[in-house]
Order: C-alpha cells, then sequence, then structure tokens
C-alpha cells in the first residue's frame, strides 16, 4: 500500500484555521465569564440596596401612619374642645339679659356680635385654620369645624344698648 501524499493536519490551513477559532472561542468564553461575574456582583449589590430601601420604606409608612393617627387624634382634641367651649358660651348666655354673651361692664355694655359671623373673643372673625390629615379626616374634621362655626352663627345676638347692670 502506498503511503499516504497528505501533509500532517496541524500543518495543513485547515488546522491553523481551526486553533485560531478555538482560541476566539476560548477568548470569548472567558470574556463572557467575566461579564457574567461583574453582573453577579452587581445583582448582590442592587438587591441590598433593594432591601435597604424596603427597610426605610417599613419605617417610613410607620411614621407616616403615627403621624396620621397623631393628627386624628389632635382633629378629634380639638372638636372636643370646640364643643365644649360651645357648650360653655351657650350656658353662659343663658345666665346674661337678653341672651348676650359677655356679661356688661359699668361702661356701657358689650358690643356683642353685630356682623353674623362666628362670634369668638375676638370680635367676630370666622376660624380659617388649615388642618393636614389624610383627605377623609381632614375633611370630616373641616366639615365639624364649618357646622360648629355655623352653630355659633344660628346662636349670635345683636350688642347691647349700653345699659350696665
Amino acid at each position: 500500500m502506498p503511503r499516504s501524499t497528505k501533509k500532517p493536519l496541524s500543518n495543513t490551513k485547515d488546522a491553523i484555521t481551526s486553533r485560531k477559532q478555538r482560541a476566539r472561542k476560548a477568548e470569548e468564553d472567558e470574556r463572557l465569564r467575566l461579564e457574567n461575574e461583574s453582573l453577579r456582583s452587581k445583582i448582590l449589590n442592587l438587591d441590598g440596596e433593594l432591601s435597604d430601601l424596603r427597610k426605610r420604606l417599613e419605617k417610613e409608612t410607620k411614621k407616616t401612619e403615627e403621624l396620621q393617627q397623631c393628627i386624628i387624634k389632635m382633629q378629634e382634641q380639638i372638636i372636643s374642645e370646640l364643643r365644649k367651649k360651645q357648650n360653655d358660651d351657650r350656658s353662659l348666655q343663658s345666665h346674661y339679659p337678653n341672651g348676650h354673651r359677655y356679661p356688661f361692664t359699668a361702661y356701657g355694655g358689650n358690643s356683642g356680635n353685630t356682623n353674623g359671623n362666628n362670634t369668638n373673643d375676638n370680635g367676630g372673625n370666622p376660624i380659617n385654620d388649615v388642618f393636614i390629615g389624610d383627605n377623609n379626616s381632614s375633611d370630616d374634621f373641616i366639615r365639624e369645624l364649618l357646622n360648629l362655626n355655623n352653630n355659633d352663627n344660628n346662636n349670635s345676638s345683636g350688642g347691647s344698648s349700653g345699659t350696665s347692670y
């Protein structure tokens, strides 16, 4: 049998091309492996940051809920105090002649509330304060204040004629 006339595979053009392809593939695999490790590291860092943000959000949510509860309690206390004051004022009115709110002085009497606004110690300016809370409780609170204001308007009386008692 005659000997093969083929050159050894290592010297052929195909062998050189094959080695280059394997080298390129090995380089690409290494690059992808390093990129993959880098991405895993970034994912772990982001996961840690996300966990920290969740904890912070929980704390802030808890604080917000506590503040809302505090605001609601304060609103309820203010309404209670306003009702008490309104009832005290009505009780006081019944003790003075003609339903006047304040006792008369020796200098001609109290002017009373002649402008029809909310009767208060400063001469009848309506309540204009804004209270902050969640929408429902704030609306209810403002409605309650307006209701108290309207009740006070309905019960207000004019000033005295200046007669002292």
